[in-house]
């Protein structure tokens, strides 16, 4: 077996693994949008669980990072272009990850910020309240609706 065969193997791993990332980001970004706070819990911990698989193929990669990968044998000039084409699919969905990612992120600020508003709004009404009610009754005006007629 070619040490290409091996590099070949990890890289459709890669892929799978970002694909499936790729799929739950997406859900992600739903749930965020929905604003469904337990649901998009749950599917943090299931990306979670994919990052695991994800760094430990990185970490058997590692080897190749240093190679030059014209040297690289490869059974054919095919397989050595499949695999080329792979990883440009594992850039290109990494990519789209982070886009997802970063509308989430924005996402949630933009709702952290109206909650924050609304709290405000609540807190300025309850001062207003808690401001009459403190000042008690004033002096009140008396009409005389009495006639001297």
């Amino acid at each position: 077996m070619l040490e290409t065969d091996n590099l070949a193997r990890l890289i459709d791993r890669k892929l799978e693994v970002l694909t499936q990332l790729h799929s739950l980001a997406q859900r992600q970004l739903q749930l965020v949008r929905q604003g469904e706070t337990e649901l998009l819990i749950g599917l943090l911990a299931s990306k979670h669980r994919l990052l695991t698989p994800l760094q430990s193929i990185e970490d058997e990669m590692k080897p190749f990072r240093g190679q030059d990968p014209d040297r690289r044998q490869w059974r054919s000039p095919q397989d050595r272009q499949r695999a080329r084409g792979v990883v440009e699919q594992c850039e290109s969905v990494l990519r789209e990850i982070v886009k997802i990612e970063v509308a989430c992120e924005r996402e949630l600020v933009r709702r952290r910020d109206l909650a924050a508003g609304e709290l405000q709004g609540t807190h300025t009404a309850e001062q207003a309240v808690q401001a009459y009610v403190s000042a008690g009754p004033g002096p009140m005006a008396q009409l005389d609706l009495s006639s001297d007629t």
